[in-house]
């Protein structure tokens, strides 16, 4: 699998021996990108991941305030619009937090939330606040407990 800069590369692949104990052949989906990857291995029992998900508020998703994990892009740009040019529309955010960190956040087919982070010099980010509160489109800043 190969990871090039900004874009998250996708494979599913069949992973022989699980742990020591078995040898059973299943499949994954890999997520890579640097050093960090992700593996989603598949169900046993199909909608077993829908029957363990924690139903998260509406208000929850919005801020982000739910378990989640998170990947750091250079500019949520290219995102944005591959997701509206895909239908896909962001469960949360976009958020700058005080730290200057814009943040949105989307669901997986199984429910999972995914955040994307892009780190923003101050001029951008004043720039980025102000379009958001004019739109009525940005959600609350996280309080400073949270940051």
């Amino acid at each position: 699998m190969k990871a090039s800069r900004g874009r998250l590369h996708i494979r599913s692949r069949p992973i022989n021996g699980v742990n020591s104990r078995t040898a059973a052949a299943h499949a994954v989906a890999s997520l890579k990108r640097g050093t960090a990857e992700v593996h989603a291995d598949v169900e046993t029992t199909p909608g077993r991941t829908a029957e363990l998900r924690t139903p998260w508020s509406a208000d929850e998703l919005r801020t982000g305030y739910c378990v989640h994990f998170a990947f750091e892009v250079p500019s949520l740009d290219t995102y944005r619009d591959m997701f509206a040019d895909s239908g896909i529309a962001p469960v949360g955010g976009p958020r700058i937090r005080a730290d200057n960190v814009e943040q949105i956040y989307l669901t997986d087919p199984d429910g999972h939330i995914i955040e994307l982070l892009c780190r923003l010099d101050q001029p951008v980010a004043d720039q980025r606040r102000a379009e958001l509160a004019a739109s009525g489109e940005g959600v609350p800043g996280a309080p400073d407990a949270r940051c």
